[in-house]
Protein backbone atom coordinates (compact mmCIF):
# COMPACT_ATOMS: atom_id res chain seq x y z
CA UNK A 1 0.00 0.00 0.00
CA UNK A 2 2.79 2.51 0.75
CA UNK A 3 4.66 1.79 -2.19
CA UNK A 4 1.47 2.35 -4.19
CA UNK A 5 1.12 5.67 -2.69
CA UNK A 6 4.96 6.56 -3.33
CA UNK A 7 4.57 5.50 -7.01
CA UNK A 8 1.65 7.80 -7.78
CA UNK A 9 3.54 10.83 -6.37
CA UNK A 10 6.25 10.37 -8.25
CA UNK A 11 4.17 10.13 -11.74
CA UNK A 12 2.43 12.97 -10.56
CA UNK A 13 5.80 14.62 -10.01
CA UNK A 14 6.90 13.98 -13.32
CA UNK A 15 3.78 15.02 -14.96
CA UNK A 16 4.09 18.46 -13.76
CA UNK A 17 7.85 19.01 -14.70
CA UNK A 18 6.69 17.89 -18.13
CA UNK A 19 3.82 20.25 -18.33
CA UNK A 20 6.07 23.47 -17.10
CA UNK A 21 9.07 22.67 -19.41
CA UNK A 22 6.23 22.27 -22.37
CA UNK A 23 5.08 26.37 -22.24
CA UNK A 24 1.86 24.97 -19.32
CA UNK A 25 0.39 28.27 -18.45
CA UNK A 26 0.75 27.47 -14.83
CA UNK A 27 3.01 29.72 -12.52
CA UNK A 28 5.68 27.34 -11.94
CA UNK A 29 6.03 26.87 -16.01
CA UNK A 30 5.73 30.51 -16.53
CA UNK A 31 8.60 30.96 -14.03
CA UNK A 32 10.51 28.46 -15.69
CA UNK A 33 9.89 29.35 -18.97
CA UNK A 34 11.04 33.26 -18.47
CA UNK A 35 14.21 31.89 -16.53
CA UNK A 36 14.92 30.07 -19.60
CA UNK A 37 14.28 32.65 -21.97
CA UNK A 38 15.97 35.20 -20.06
CA UNK A 39 19.09 32.98 -20.00
CA UNK A 40 19.08 32.01 -23.52
CA UNK A 41 19.15 35.93 -24.15
CA UNK A 42 22.04 36.04 -22.62
CA UNK A 43 24.30 33.54 -23.82
CA UNK A 44 22.84 33.93 -26.88
CA UNK A 45 24.53 37.73 -27.18
CA UNK A 46 27.77 36.24 -25.36
CA UNK A 47 28.58 34.10 -28.33
CA UNK A 48 27.27 36.13 -31.16
CA UNK A 49 29.29 39.19 -29.65
CA UNK A 50 33.62 39.39 -28.94
CA UNK A 51 34.01 36.87 -26.07
CA UNK A 52 35.15 39.56 -22.98
CA UNK A 53 38.53 37.48 -22.36
CA UNK A 54 39.42 39.35 -25.87
CA UNK A 55 40.57 42.57 -25.22
CA UNK A 56 39.17 44.99 -28.54
CA UNK A 57 40.02 48.28 -26.55
CA UNK A 58 42.64 51.17 -26.76
CA UNK A 59 42.54 51.10 -23.09
CA UNK A 60 45.73 49.97 -21.09
CA UNK A 61 45.06 46.31 -20.38
CA UNK A 62 42.08 45.43 -22.94
CA UNK A 63 44.56 45.92 -25.67
CA UNK A 64 44.45 43.76 -28.82
CA UNK A 65 47.83 42.85 -29.51
CA UNK A 66 48.54 46.09 -30.57
CA UNK A 67 52.13 47.10 -31.82
CA UNK A 68 54.06 48.88 -29.79
CA UNK A 69 53.48 52.21 -29.81
CA UNK A 70 50.52 52.51 -31.57
CA UNK A 71 48.80 54.19 -28.67
CA UNK A 72 50.76 57.16 -29.26
CA UNK A 73 48.93 58.33 -31.91
CA UNK A 74 46.99 56.88 -34.90
CA UNK A 75 49.07 54.58 -36.72
CA UNK A 76 47.63 57.32 -40.02
CA UNK A 77 49.66 60.93 -38.14
CA UNK A 78 52.36 62.20 -39.83
CA UNK A 79 55.84 60.90 -38.32
CA UNK A 80 57.19 64.79 -37.24
CA UNK A 81 59.90 65.84 -34.95
CA UNK A 82 59.98 69.20 -33.55
CA UNK A 83 63.90 70.04 -31.96
CA UNK A 84 65.29 72.53 -30.03
CA UNK A 85 68.93 72.74 -29.22
CA UNK A 86 71.92 74.68 -29.11
CA UNK A 87 75.02 75.81 -30.98
CA UNK A 88 78.01 77.05 -31.52
CA UNK A 89 79.64 77.78 -35.12
CA UNK A 90 82.98 79.59 -35.65
CA UNK A 91 82.98 82.11 -38.66
CA UNK A 92 85.27 84.49 -40.44
CA UNK A 93 84.46 88.00 -40.02
CA UNK A 94 86.30 88.94 -43.50
CA UNK A 95 83.96 87.28 -45.33
CA UNK A 96 81.13 90.13 -44.80
CA UNK A 97 80.50 93.43 -45.92
CA UNK A 98 78.27 96.15 -44.27
CA UNK A 99 76.77 98.91 -46.13
CA UNK A 100 74.18 101.47 -44.86
CA UNK A 101 72.93 105.65 -44.58
CA UNK A 102 72.97 107.14 -41.19
CA UNK A 103 70.61 109.82 -40.95
CA UNK A 104 71.37 112.79 -38.54
CA UNK A 105 68.19 115.03 -39.60
CA UNK A 106 69.34 118.43 -39.46
CA UNK A 107 73.01 117.71 -39.02
CA UNK A 108 73.10 115.64 -42.25
CA UNK A 109 73.44 112.68 -43.99
CA UNK A 110 75.99 110.37 -44.43
CA UNK A 111 76.68 106.66 -45.94
CA UNK A 112 79.38 103.92 -44.69
CA UNK A 113 80.52 100.60 -45.74
CA UNK A 114 82.02 98.30 -43.21
CA UNK A 115 83.80 94.82 -44.74
CA UNK A 116 85.36 91.66 -42.63
CA UNK A 117 88.98 93.20 -42.81
CA UNK A 118 87.79 96.27 -40.98
CA UNK A 119 86.14 94.58 -37.78
CA UNK A 120 89.99 92.53 -37.73
CA UNK A 121 90.86 89.66 -38.84
CA UNK A 122 90.18 86.81 -36.20
CA UNK A 123 87.50 84.53 -36.20
CA UNK A 124 84.32 85.22 -34.38
CA UNK A 125 81.67 82.63 -32.59
CA UNK A 126 78.38 82.29 -32.95
CA UNK A 127 76.11 81.06 -30.04
CA UNK A 128 72.58 80.01 -31.24
CA UNK A 129 69.72 78.89 -30.41
CA UNK A 130 68.28 76.07 -33.18
CA UNK A 131 65.19 74.88 -33.85
CA UNK A 132 63.76 72.76 -36.63
CA UNK A 133 61.05 70.65 -37.44
CA UNK A 134 61.13 67.40 -39.46
CA UNK A 135 58.92 64.80 -41.05
CA UNK A 136 59.86 61.34 -42.35
CA UNK A 137 61.92 57.97 -40.49
CA UNK A 138 64.58 56.81 -42.23
CA UNK A 139 64.70 59.49 -44.84
CA UNK A 140 64.15 62.85 -43.33
CA UNK A 141 63.15 66.26 -44.60
CA UNK A 142 62.45 69.47 -42.83
CA UNK A 143 63.34 73.13 -42.32
CA UNK A 144 65.80 74.61 -39.64
CA UNK A 145 66.06 78.67 -38.19
CA UNK A 146 68.94 79.56 -35.54
CA UNK A 147 69.29 82.73 -33.75
CA UNK A 148 71.60 84.04 -31.54
CA UNK A 149 74.52 86.91 -30.89
CA UNK A 150 78.07 86.82 -31.63
CA UNK A 151 81.14 86.60 -29.49
CA UNK A 152 84.83 87.48 -30.02
CA UNK A 153 87.65 89.60 -28.76
CA UNK A 154 85.59 93.21 -28.99
CA UNK A 155 88.70 95.26 -30.69
CA UNK A 156 87.98 92.35 -33.46
CA UNK A 157 84.42 93.38 -33.37
CA UNK A 158 84.17 97.07 -33.75
CA UNK A 159 85.79 99.78 -35.31
CA UNK A 160 85.64 103.41 -35.33
CA UNK A 161 86.34 106.03 -37.50
CA UNK A 162 85.67 109.50 -38.24
CA UNK A 163 83.61 111.19 -41.50
CA UNK A 164 84.17 114.43 -42.95
CA UNK A 165 82.07 117.63 -43.41
CA UNK A 166 81.60 120.82 -41.86
CA UNK A 167 80.85 118.85 -38.74
CA UNK A 168 82.54 115.17 -38.64
CA UNK A 169 80.60 111.86 -37.83
CA UNK A 170 82.23 109.40 -35.27
CA UNK A 171 80.75 105.75 -36.17
CA UNK A 172 81.72 102.83 -34.45
CA UNK A 173 80.22 99.12 -35.38
CA UNK A 174 79.88 96.19 -33.84
CA UNK A 175 78.33 92.57 -35.06
CA UNK A 176 75.66 91.88 -32.42
CA UNK A 177 73.62 89.26 -33.99
CA UNK A 178 73.22 86.05 -36.05
CA UNK A 179 70.91 84.52 -38.05
CA UNK A 180 70.86 80.55 -40.16
CA UNK A 181 67.65 79.80 -41.68
CA UNK A 182 67.25 76.95 -44.58
CA UNK A 183 66.53 73.83 -45.54
CA UNK A 184 67.71 69.94 -44.54
CA UNK A 185 67.42 66.22 -45.94
CA UNK A 186 69.18 63.43 -44.21
CA UNK A 187 68.97 59.97 -43.95
CA UNK A 188 69.24 57.85 -40.49
CA UNK A 189 70.75 54.03 -39.36
CA UNK A 190 68.95 52.91 -36.17
CA UNK A 191 72.02 51.12 -34.22
CA UNK A 192 70.41 49.52 -30.82
CA UNK A 193 69.02 52.71 -29.04
CA UNK A 194 70.74 55.14 -31.16
CA UNK A 195 70.75 56.51 -33.89
CA UNK A 196 73.06 57.75 -36.22
CA UNK A 197 72.56 60.42 -39.15
CA UNK A 198 74.52 61.99 -42.15
CA UNK A 199 72.64 65.34 -43.23
CA UNK A 200 72.73 68.18 -45.40
CA UNK A 201 72.05 71.61 -44.67
CA UNK A 202 71.52 74.50 -47.29
CA UNK A 203 70.31 78.05 -46.90
CA UNK A 204 71.84 81.26 -46.21
CA UNK A 205 73.70 83.08 -43.07
CA UNK A 206 72.71 86.88 -42.02
CA UNK A 207 75.39 88.92 -39.78
CA UNK A 208 73.30 92.18 -38.37
CA UNK A 209 75.75 94.81 -37.81
CA UNK A 210 74.99 98.03 -35.17
CA UNK A 211 76.32 101.45 -35.98
CA UNK A 212 76.36 104.15 -33.85
CA UNK A 213 76.88 107.40 -34.81
CA UNK A 214 77.05 110.69 -33.38
CA UNK A 215 77.47 114.73 -35.05
CA UNK A 216 78.19 116.87 -32.12
CA UNK A 217 75.60 116.28 -29.86
CA UNK A 218 73.14 114.29 -32.06
CA UNK A 219 73.34 110.65 -31.57
CA UNK A 220 71.83 107.89 -33.64
CA UNK A 221 72.22 103.70 -34.14
CA UNK A 222 71.58 102.12 -37.29
CA UNK A 223 71.32 98.31 -38.21
CA UNK A 224 72.96 96.51 -41.69
CA UNK A 225 72.85 93.46 -42.97
CA UNK A 226 75.15 91.03 -44.55
CA UNK A 227 74.25 87.67 -45.75
CA UNK A 228 75.62 84.60 -47.02
CA UNK A 229 75.00 81.14 -48.77
CA UNK A 230 75.71 78.33 -46.50
CA UNK A 231 75.87 74.77 -47.55
CA UNK A 232 76.64 72.71 -44.08
CA UNK A 233 77.08 68.89 -44.00
CA UNK A 234 76.24 67.33 -40.97
CA UNK A 235 76.72 63.98 -38.29
CA UNK A 236 74.63 63.29 -35.72
CA UNK A 237 74.15 61.09 -33.04
CA UNK A 238 71.16 60.72 -31.04
CA UNK A 239 69.63 58.53 -28.10
CA UNK A 240 65.81 57.38 -27.45
CA UNK A 241 65.80 58.66 -23.55
CA UNK A 242 61.90 58.33 -23.41
CA UNK A 243 59.76 56.59 -26.49
CA UNK A 244 59.09 60.18 -27.51
CA UNK A 245 62.09 62.21 -26.56
CA UNK A 246 65.95 62.21 -28.29
CA UNK A 247 68.67 64.03 -26.82
CA UNK A 248 71.73 64.12 -29.33
CA UNK A 249 74.45 66.16 -30.65
CA UNK A 250 76.06 66.53 -34.00
CA UNK A 251 79.37 68.05 -35.82
CA UNK A 252 79.63 69.89 -39.32
CA UNK A 253 81.09 72.03 -41.66
CA UNK A 254 80.21 75.01 -44.28
CA UNK A 255 81.18 73.66 -47.57
CA UNK A 256 81.50 77.30 -48.75
CA UNK A 257 83.73 78.40 -46.41
CA UNK A 258 85.81 75.74 -45.43
CA UNK A 259 87.11 77.59 -41.62
CA UNK A 260 83.91 77.45 -40.75
CA UNK A 261 83.13 74.80 -37.82
CA UNK A 262 79.86 73.99 -36.38
CA UNK A 263 78.93 71.65 -33.11
CA UNK A 264 75.92 71.45 -31.44
CA UNK A 265 73.59 69.92 -28.72
CA UNK A 266 69.86 68.96 -29.65
CA UNK A 267 66.54 67.33 -27.44
CA UNK A 268 63.88 66.01 -29.70
CA UNK A 269 60.22 65.40 -29.31
CA UNK A 270 58.65 62.92 -31.86
CA UNK A 271 55.08 62.44 -32.43
CA UNK A 272 54.98 58.55 -32.89
CA UNK A 273 56.28 56.51 -30.41
CA UNK A 274 60.22 55.53 -31.56
CA UNK A 275 59.17 57.10 -34.53
CA UNK A 276 56.68 53.97 -35.25
CA UNK A 277 60.13 51.57 -35.58
CA UNK A 278 59.25 49.39 -32.90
Amino acid sequence: MKLAVVLVAVLTLEARAHAGSCGDSSDGGSSDSSSDSSSDSSGGSSSDSTPSCVEVSDVHGRQVCGRFGAWSLPALAPILTLETGVSVRRVSLGRYGFGGEVDHGTEGTYQYRVVGENLGSADAHLITGDLRILGGRRVYAGAEFDLGGVAADESDMTMSTTGGGDRPAEMSARVQMSFLYGAVVGVRLPLHNLRISAELFAGGRTLQLAVDSAVGACATTDHAYASRAAIEPRVRVEAWVSPWFTLGAFAGTDLLASETRAFGAFLSGHTRAFDGSR
